[in-house]
């Protein structure tokens, strides 16, 4: 995937099926919902590291128009087949250099990452799943509240029969930043972001459930 293709032009899909109002009275289906939080202090380590930033917020809107996506239950939605810009808001305690690198690996799931934080890259979803894209960061990074841009594409149509046989039901991925090494010195840690997705049936029904993190 090039960097950008397939991004900034929205998609023909529509809204129906959402739950416009929030009461979860939605008329048709939502696909995918979405939750987020920070995991500095569960990332899997023993004893978890020490993290120099936090996520303090996460905002789903259209690309095309920047308007909110639609909300399921109160919780935040990722439409199918439409261009989508994912908001992480951090709160930074220390500066973030050139250099700083983010890395990723999926649990069950075909799908790792990894790159600069500061550096523009589209990175493809296996399976069909569409593509994400990062214009980058002008780093450094003062401390304080900064905020990420994350481009996401989503097919119209989930592959849930290829996803049910693969039984991909729980899947996650978490994303850690660090910045980089000094004279050999150990790796200091920026952020862990974790985002909780799930996957609704066309009755409603909670089919699976994914984590899907890009970058914290």
């Amino acid at each position: 995937v090039a960097a950008g293709e397939g991004f900034g032009k929205d998609g023909a899909a529509g809204d129906a099926g959402f739950d416009k109002d929030g009461d979860g009275d939605a008329d048709g289906r939502v696909e995918l919902t979405l939750e987020w939080s920070d995991c500095s202090e569960d990332d899997g380590d023993d004893p978890p590291g020490e993290y120099h930033a936090k996520v303090v917020g996460l905002d789903v809107y259209y690309t095309s128009t920047g308007a909110p996506t639609p909300r399921f239950k109160g919780k935040q939605t990722l439409p199918l087949g439409r261009n989508l810009t994912i908001v992480f808001a951090t709160l930074n305690r220390i500066p973030t250099p050139p250099g700083t690198s983010f890395a990723a690996a999926a649990s069950g799931f075909p799908f790792s990452m990894s790159g600069s934080t500061c550096d523009a890259q589209a990175i493809a979803i296996p399976l069909g799943l569409g593509g994400v894209h990062f214009s980058g960061r002008p780093c450094p990074l003062s401390p304080g509240l900064q905020k990420t841009n994350v481009t996401v594409l989503l097919p119209a149509v989930l592959p849930l029969g290829q996803l049910s046989f693969l039984n991909m039901q729980s899947l996650s991925l978490d994303v850690k930043q660090v910045l980089p090494s000094v004279d050999g010195a150990p790796e200091v840690k920026l952020c862990c972001s974790r985002v909780h997705s799930e996957i609704f049936s066309p009755g409603g029904r909670p089919t699976f459930g994914f984590g899907f993190n890009p970058f914290g």
